[in-house]
């Protein structure tokens, strides 16, 4: 029997799932978080897992795992979920 995901039963919703990682950068005269280049995950584990490595990434002091439900033709999301979290984070996030 296939399992079928929650998300998949109404057309055109989808789960996505990201990590956001950030660096310290030069913001006007002062150091800040800033975010770098987000990485699209395959599932929950999936992105767990680049969550445990993100910090092994060259500059990356923190990121945060989350994921996202909603309708991808529109591009009206839900809040998102937060999976987890490592290092330093901007405030807002958590």
């Amino acid at each position: 029997m296939m399992k079928i995901d929650a998300t998949d039963a109404t057309p055109g919703r989808k789960t996505v799932y990201v990590v956001q990682p950030f660096e310290m950068r030069r913001m006007g005269k002062r150091m800040g978080l800033g975010p770098s280049a987000p990485v699209a995950a395959r599932d929950d584990g999936h992105a767990r897992l680049l969550l445990e490595r993100a910090l092994h990434r060259t500059g990356i002091v923190g990121a945060v795992a989350f994921s996202r439900t909603g309708d991808v033709s529109t591009g009206e999301f839900d809040e998102p979920i937060i999976i987890g979290q490592v290092g330093e984070v901007p405030d807002e996030l958590v």
